[in-house]
């Protein structure tokens, strides 16, 4: 996939000498080996490949190659990259003279798949009943294949929610269809838009995770003459409203939206007939996002929290941890019971079975008022990935 080329050298040299801020706002947004992770990917690719440093940046080519050059990377050095975002970074690696090598990912891939749906067989043995999937997750048909083991709970006793990738805003039905068929069910309990933005259609997205990641990425990520999402010309509204088809004809039980603003909910809610029955945001301490909480609760809507325990630092947050010890808990049991405290639902996600079991039991944790006091100073409005 083809980046414009930005000469990142000569810009990094340009801005030298007002630089070192924003080294150090790189550095809070990376996660190196042998440190915390981002997530389980990037450990996986540590171990597997060996590898000094694994670098998860947020903030675009630019912060990669702020990253490496404070690395020492540079001639002679090997730099490994994996294509899992729409950003491609081997041309950033080649401006600090350093050699891009691309790997095959698959087997670390799929055993990290596996392990997701190991996790999921344990999340069902300890009692969870609501399962968040979607169709960029690429693992539908594995869900289904377990849902449909012996000793699964009842169809009935459970809740399923799914999501239409960014790319099927015009093929909604295709792509709710594609998952229902995955999973092996007649209806789902939630549908949801995974994000409001409508990006351009790349052909349905059945079983991605059958797929190598770089046809993976061109299907979910594709990309303008230069280098940025290449949207649709389609609106919030008009996506909404073929939402609203696939509730007419039984296909799914509620609908939904994720990463959606407290602005483009109202913008559904104006034209709706049939109104979200959940918002699913990025929430924590760090960004509790009350606003849009409050005026989902107004309407009825449940609020579900993703990555509820992922945020850099938060686990290591002394409020936190301060909070855990006088319960007797850990710092992920008081990041979980935060949210069951406001009404809102927390999504947290873990491959171990002993975390799955105890996320559980968070949610049986009783904050005090002090507790909750201390967890509101935690609130940046400044926080980004």
């Amino acid at each position: 996939m083809e980046i414009p080329f930005v000469d990142l050298a000569a810009q990094y040299e340009r801005l030298q000498p007002d630089i070192d801020d924003a080294m150090q706002e790189v550095i809070d947004d990376t996660a190196f080996v042998r440190g915390p992770y981002v997530n389980e990917f990037e450990e996986a690719y540590a171990e597997a490949y060996g590898v000094e440093h694994c670098i998860s940046v947020a903030n675009g080519t630019d912060a990669i190659y702020v990253v490496l050059r404070m690395l020492g990377i540079g001639p002679g050095d090997e730099v490994i990259t994996v294509a899992n975002s729409w950003i491609s970074s081997s041309e950033t690696i080649g401006q600090t003279g350093a050699t891009p090598v691309f790997v095959d990912i698959e087997p670390d891939y799929y055993n990290i798949n596996v392990d997701r749906i190991e996790s999921i067989a344990t999340a069902l043995d300890a009692g969870y009943r609501l399962f968040d999937s979607a169709e960029l997750y690429g693992n539908e048909s594995r869900i289904g294949d377990l849902l449909d083991s012996p000793g699964t709970p009842d169809r009935e006793g459970l809740f399923l929610l799914s999501k239409v990738w960014n790319t099927n805003h015009e093929h909604v039905a295709e792509a709710c269809e594609g998952t229902l068929a995955e999973l092996g069910i007649d209806a789902l309990d939630a549908y949801l838009l995974h994000w409001p933005e409508a990006w351009a259609y790349q052909g349905p997205l059945s079983d991605l995770a059958s797929l190598p990641p770089a046809e993976q990425e061109a299907l979910t990520f594709p990309t303008d003459a230069d280098g940025a999402p290449e949207t649709a010309d389609v609106s919030l509204t008009e996506t909404w409203e073929r939402m609203e088809d696939l509730y007419d004809r039984g296909l799914t039980r509620s609908l939904g939206v994720c990463n959606v603003s407290l602005a483009q909910l109202e913008t559904i809610a104006e034209s709706a007939r049939v109104l979200p029955s959940i918002v699913q945001v990025e929430s924590h301490p760090y960004r509790p996002r009350t606003d849009l909480v409050e005026a989902c609760h107004a309407r009825g809507i449940r609020v579900l929290a993703h990555s509820p325990l992922s945020a850099p630092g938060l686990l290591d947050e002394p409020v936190l941890v301060d909070i855990a010890d006088e319960h007797g808990v850990s710092p992920a049991a008081v990041a979980v019971a935060y949210h069951v405290d406001r009404g809102v639902v927390p999504i947290p996600a873990s491959n171990d079975s002993d975390h799955v079991a105890a996320n559980l039991a968070a949610a049986r944790l009783r904050l005090t008022d002090a507790d909750r006091d201390r967890l509101a100073t935690l609130e940046d409005p400044e926080f980004e990935r």
